[in-house]
């Protein structure tokens, strides 16, 4: 820490001593402030910090920082002495430099200083021992100089107090020139001891002392009034600007035969020289009356002359004319360079602007030179076009046609064109005609409009249009000839009439088919299922009436003609359930797939509770199917994957959805046994096994069932899979 400084400075703003408290704790937390202490009696702030750390401007801050202010004086005085801005630039280095100043500005041109100080720790009479130190001065302005604000009466005290002081300092030089005139007279009168006596001397009645200090005296004004014509002369000779050099001259004159006069009288003590005496004295009179002559009437002209006290006053309002005109030139170059900066910008926006309009021209030149190409290709396309292309009046005349016209109804364009085409078209589409025409008149477009129009041999053609009402009743349209389109619709009709007829036929036949299906349904149900219950019940009687009597081999043949009876009695309901999937009613609604699987599967586990499967099922699979349907499909499918699981260490069964090609797509994955991908095409085959039944129980009619129900959706089944690595069967449902 370097050596302390201690300030004392005033506090304005403080209402209670809180506040005093207030700017201490924010002085304190100042880097380099070591202490700080507010009186608020005397609303005084002590406060002791390092220079080198904080100045004086900061604590400042600080303070106001808080809410409060430091009490500053500002001041300015006219210094003498600024030769140019360098000598401004020292001064104001010093000034800064003084304690308590907070701020200094010496301006080289008017000649002025501004201060800012802090009241108390410096004053106007410490700023100007600054400045004499730093080898300038002040002006010395009369008593009663005019000033205009409390600076310049700040300054005007401090010239008077400077004034008196040199006067004051004048002195110790009069009290010098006494001591000479005391030593030049009582040296002599110590030296003549006892009775005094000048040789030669013509003493008279006149005592030898008071001839000694008579000539003692006169030499002293003789050399006196010698010495000031000199000085006058040398003034006039380097003043060449002064009023009335010549008056100086006459005082010269003058004030040397005043002292000549005294010459004459020291000499006439020793020897008579009235004639010269009379002559200076008559010189004296002659220079003193024509002085007198002379000066009198140059009164007025003297008192008009300007007193110095004047001439700075005039100098000082000069001195701020200057300053005021320095700062309208100022503000002149700065509102000249304002304007040449807009002139500039101006310019700038100007050739920007005509850079845009430049290229506006260019875009509107090559806009006009497109409109010509596309006219052009439009015109081309008119004439190329192989519809029929127009352009007619709101009255029904033909104004422009393109030859596809021609071509279609054999007329050339020359006789097309200006005719009235109301007299060409179809008298049974004549209204149609007129109505479509009075739309076109209320602005209202006409589109697929198709009537009849009379060709050159006398046939009629039809005609499809698509007309559009623009300004100043001028209707486009394009047509097109559906001669050909008509007659073929005609032909259409006809056949859907006969395709009509032709499907209610086939819709009678697939009834009697569907009836049937369903008597050889119930033939199938009752008729081949009573010899297989006698086959199944006579098979079980002998099994348990005559189990003793027969062998091993007999019980063995027994139990394969029961099994076989049961297979073939799930056969047979397989292929009833298959037949009630094809022809059952649909009914579409919208349902959620997890909870039926989940009932599914828990009924799987209920059968099974000592197998341990990971089963994989989403939230939500929301479909728009079937429900009975769907719960087939769905039991199918999990009872497979459950199946074929059935031997795999830790089996799994995953069920989710994607989208495909905007279709809902659900599949079911497993880890069972798997298929060979080249048998794919036989898997949704009726009664067919990738699996033997002996490895894998079940009928071959599951996937087909699935398949069939998912095509009644509208939909399709595929499936993937690889031996040992499991299987995943797709359902694909719009």
């Amino acid at each position: 820490m370097g050596k302390l400084k201690s300030a004392s400075m005033p506090i304005l703003g403080m209402t209670c001593t809180n506040c005093a408290a207030n700017i201490e704790r924010s002085l304190r937390k100042l880097p380099g402030v070591s202490e700080a202490c507010v009186d608020f009696a005397s609303e005084k702030l002590a406060v002791q910090f390092d220079p080198s750390r904080v100045n004086e401007k900061e604590i400042i801050a600080r303070v106001e920082r808080a809410g409060y202010a430091i009490a500053t004086c500002k001041t300015e005085l006219m210094i003498i002495g600024l030769k140019d801005a360098v000598d401004a630039v020292n001064l104001e280095n010093a000034l800064s430099r003084q304690e308590g100043v907070i701020s200094a500005s010496v301006s080289s041109v008017s000649g002025r200083a501004s201060f800012e100080f802090i009241a108390g720790m410096t004053g106007i009479g410490e700023l100007a021992a600054a400045i004499k130190k730093a080898g300038f001065g002040l002006v010395q302005p009369g008593e009663d100089a005019d000033f205009e604000d409390v600076e310049d009466r700040a300054v005007a005290g401090e010239i008077r107090r400077q004034k008196w002081w040199s006067i004051f300092g004048l002195g110790p030089r009069i009290a010098a020139l006494i001591g000479a005139l005391t030593v030049l007279v009582g040296v002599p009168m110590l030296v003549m001891s006892g009775e005094m006596v000048l040789p030669g001397a013509n003493y008279g009645t006149m005592p030898p002392f008071l001839m000694m200090l008579m000539t003692i005296s006169n030499g002293i004004t003789a050399l006196s009034y010698a010495s000031i014509p000199v000085v006058l002369a040398v003034f006039v000779r380097r003043r060449k600007d002064l009023p009335y050099p010549w008056v100086f001259t006459l005082f010269a004159l003058f004030i040397l035969a005043c002292g000549a006069t005294h010459v004459m009288h020291t000499i006439g003590l020793w020897m008579p020289v009235d004639a010269w005496q009379a002559g200076v004295d008559t010189f004296c009179a002659l220079v003193s009356l024509t002085t007198a002559v002379l000066l009198w009437p140059l009164l007025p002209q003297f008192m008009a002359i300007p007193s110095p006290q004047q001439l700075r006053q005039v100098n000082h309002e000069l001195t701020r004319e200057k300053a005021a005109l320095e700062r309208a030139q100022n503000e002149l170059r700065a509102a000249y360079e304002d304007v040449e900066q807009r002139i500039d910008e101006r310019t700038a926006d100007l050739g920007q602007a005509n850079q845009y309009l430049q290229e506006e021209i260019k875009e509107r030149i090559r806009a006009e030179e497109q409109i010509r190409e596309k006219t052009s290709e439009l015109d081309r396309i008119f004439t190329l076009s192989l519809d029929l292309l127009c352009i007619a009046s709101a009255e029904g005349r033909f104004i422009k046609l393109n030859p596809a016209w021609e071509q279609t109804l054999g007329y050339p364009i020359e006789e097309l064109e200006g005719q009235n085409f109301l007299d060409m078209v179809h008298p049974d589409d004549y209204q149609s005609t007129v109505d479509a025409m009075s739309a076109l008149s209320e602005g209202r477009d006409v589109l697929d409009f198709t009537n009849r129009y009379r060709c050159r041999d006398g046939t009629y053609r039809w005609i499809e249009w698509c007309s559009k009402p623009y300004q100043n009743g001028v209707i486009y349209a394009a047509a097109r000839d559906v001669t050909e389109r008509r007659q073929n619709e005609e032909k259409i009709r006809e056949l859907n009439a006969s395709l009509e007829q032709r499907v209610q036929e086939r819709t009678a036949q697939l009834l009697a088919a569907n009836q049937e299906l369903e008597s050889f349904s119930y033939s199938v149900s009752h008729d081949l299922r009573a010899p297989l219950r006698s086959i199944d019940g006579f098979s079980q009687v002998l099994q348990e009436e005559y189990i003793d009597s027969l062998d091993d081999t007999a019980r063995d043949y027994f139990n394969r003609i029961r099994n076989s009876t049961h297979h073939m009695a799930d056969l047979i309901d397989d292929l009833l359930r298959l037949s009630r999937v094809t022809r059952s009613e649909m009914k579409l609604t919208e349902m959620d797939l997890c909870p039926m699987a989940l009932k599914i599967l828990d009924a799987f586990r209920g059968a099974e509770a000592e197998r341990r499967v990971e089963l994989v099922l989403p939230e939500k699979l929301i479909v728009l199917a079937d429900a009975n349907l769907m719960e087939i499909a769905l039991d199918n499918l999990l009872r497979n994957a459950w199946k074929f699981t059935s031997k795999s260490a830790t089996a799994r069964i995953e069920m989710g959805s994607f989208e495909k090609n905007g279709k809902k797509v659900i599949f079911i994955r497993d880890n069972g046994a798997g298929f060979d991908m080249a048998y794919v095409d036989r898997l949704f085959l009726s009664f067919e096994r990738l699996h033997s039944s002996q490895d894998y129980e079940g009928s071959g009619i599951g996937l087909a069932m699935i398949k069939r129900i998912i095509q009644r959706h509208g939909g399709s089944v595929w499936a993937e899979g690889e031996v040992g690595k499991g299987a995943t069967f797709f359902m694909e449902l719009p």
